[in-house]
């Protein structure tokens, strides 16, 4: 399989022999799993497919590109062939594919502390020694527990 020329300073990632890059499709346009659907269709012919991704952007819409993953390289080779060729009525790009970065997990979305809206509130109004206390458990994090209180049947 020909490697594409490294980049400037050889800082080009490695590429991944059983993967091909297909480019070339219309921002956008179609939905992921149509898109999916005439990729494999058109690629399978050269060999067994493992894998076909088409990524999404930050948006939920595709992005102009896909990756099929073969269990040969010699299935990639044959696949690189459909360069100028036309899929989904676009002409193609297929060049050899990157190895894929490790995703990486998304952060979670952290609630906002109480403690900035008790530090707000303790601005306005002045404080005792027991409320100072209450106020710095609740910067710990930790939340006094309330008693309930039992009432007497009659």
């Amino acid at each position: 399989m020909p490697i594409p020329p490294k980049a400037a300073g050889g800082n080009q990632p490695p590429t991944d022999p059983h993967r091909v890059y297909i480019g070339g499709f219309p921002s956008n346009v179609r939905e992921q799993q149509e898109r999916i659907d005439a990729v494999k269709e058109k690629f399978k012919k050269f060999g067994e497919l493992t894998d076909v991704e088409v990524p999404l952007d930050s948006r939920k819409r595709c992005m102009t590109m896909a990756f099929v993953k073969y269990t040969s390289e010699e299935a990639v080779k044959k696949a690189m062939t459909q360069t100028g060729t036309e899929l989904m009525g676009v002409k193609i790009d297929v060049k050899p594919a990157f190895v894929p970065k490790p995703k990486k997990a998304k952060p979670k979305k952290r609630k906002p502390k109480k403690q900035t809206q008790n530090k707000t509130k303790s601005k306005s109004k002045k404080t005792g020694p027991a409320e100072k206390i209450k106020n710095e458990s609740e910067d710990e994090d930790e939340r006094p527990k309330k008693k309930k209180k039992k009432m007497k049947s009659a």
